[in-house]
């Protein structure tokens, strides 16, 4: 009996400096990015780090209003963020064998071929999700900025222009399909987009988490950019209805992370690299684009990383998976920078590298004899 229990207790210490020593690598993660955030001073900022079998370890710096520090369950916006839900419930529609990647958007919408714009007609859903469907930044202000903005309800004005370029020639990024990808999915549920996206979130999250349409409010102030007095939220409007499918979700960044985890397992992120074999993912990060992800080759690790970003008036978003899964991490921040790509580079980096960091001490956590 005693040499039982001294076999209990050496294993429950054991297993308590394996838990020590986990929590160590975490703190060493929270410090890394956290003095990036700090030297970048940006205001408020929440961050996540999904392992998997793990909750997300995530915490939050700054103020979400005046006297009111910002919680990690605090719903950020989540600005282009919210394409991965839209290019997921895409993905949801395809497996359930409701469209394909080759099927055409007029099909889908129920619009004649005669009544579209020159090269319209042969936009595929995979195109819309890749940014290849042929739309250049059209005239005049973005559709979420518009008082009566023609996608969604009005598509069949959008379709009527004719295509700056022929449907996957190129790569134009466009908030504009995005959005008619949000009038696809409504159309083909007979659902408003809002209810198609929270159903693709609840799959995946059960029917509790913070994903739901962004609601600017006191509550969470938004900053001006520091070198951009132009960029200021409260000088903005946006119609958060045009918004929604590529822009106007809000969540916290631990859900956006366990969306990452779990909605986008590596073999399926595999299948989101169709960029041409010889695109030069190594060279920079936004120089291949996959359907809803950037691709970005981490040379000294031999890994693609799979990331998207987004950026609004007082919004910074940044989220990034590893090919293998082994690792998602976020950041949602409420002020950006005037270059704000060069700006959500620098945190795709800063994720990365203390996400990389933190990989390698868990394995050496592992590697310990006990």
């Amino acid at each position: 009996m005693l040499c039982k229990a001294v076999y209990a207790a050496l294993g429950l210490a054991a297993s308590l400096h394996s838990s020590w020593a986990s929590d160590q690598c975490d703190e060493h993660f929270r410090i890394d990015v956290v003095q990036s955030l700090r030297a970048a001073a940006l205001p408020a900022a929440q961050v996540a780090l999904k392992l998997p079998g793990e909750h997300p370890f995530t915490f939050a710096i700054g103020d979400a209003s005046p006297g009111r520090p910002l919680g990690v369950d605090d719903a950020l916006p989540l600005a282009s963020l919210s394409k991965i839900v839209t290019g997921l419930a895409v993905l949801d529609a395809v497996a359930d064998g409701r469209w394909t990647l080759d099927s055409r958007l007029i099909d889908i919408l129920g619009v004649n071929s005669p009544h579209v714009g020159a090269g319209v007609e042969r936009i595929r859903i995979g195109d819309l999700l890749g940014h290849r469907a042929g739309f250049l930044r059209l005239p005049g202000p973005d559709e979420m900025l518009r008082p009566h903005p023609r996608c969604p309800g009005r598509s069949q004005q959008l379709l009527a222009i004719p295509l700056a370029r022929p449907p996957g020639s190129g790569f134009d990024y466009s908030n504009t399909g995005y959005c008619l990808l949000g009038e696809a999915l409504s159309h083909n549920a007979s659902a408003p987009v809002i209810d198609v996206l929270a159903a693709t979130v609840s799959r995946r999250l059960g029917e509790h988490s913070s994903f739901a349409r962004w609601q600017p409010s006191g509550a969470l102030r938004l900053h001006a950019s520091p070198d951009d007095a132009g960029d200021n939220p409260r000088l903005f409007r946006f119609n958060i209805d045009a918004l929604l499918a590529a822009g106007g979700l809000q969540a916290t960044a631990a859900d956006m992370a366990r969306l990452l985890d779990t909605g986008f397992p590596p073999e399926m992120l595999g299948s989101l690299d169709t960029s041409a074999p010889d695109c030069p993912r190594g060279l920079g990060p936004r120089r291949c684009h996959g359907l809803i992800f950037h691709v970005l080759l981490d040379p000294t690790r031999g890994r693609r990383l799979f990331w998207r970003d987004g950026s609004l008036p007082g919004v910074t978003a940044v989220a990034v998976k590893r090919d293998d899964g082994k690792w998602s991490a976020v950041l949602l921040a409420t002020q950006r920078r005037q270059d704000w790509r060069q700006f959500n580079e620098l945190w795709l980096a800063t994720l990365s590298a203390a996400a990389e960091a933190h990989a390698q001490c868990r394995a050496s956590v592992r590697s310990r004899p006990e």
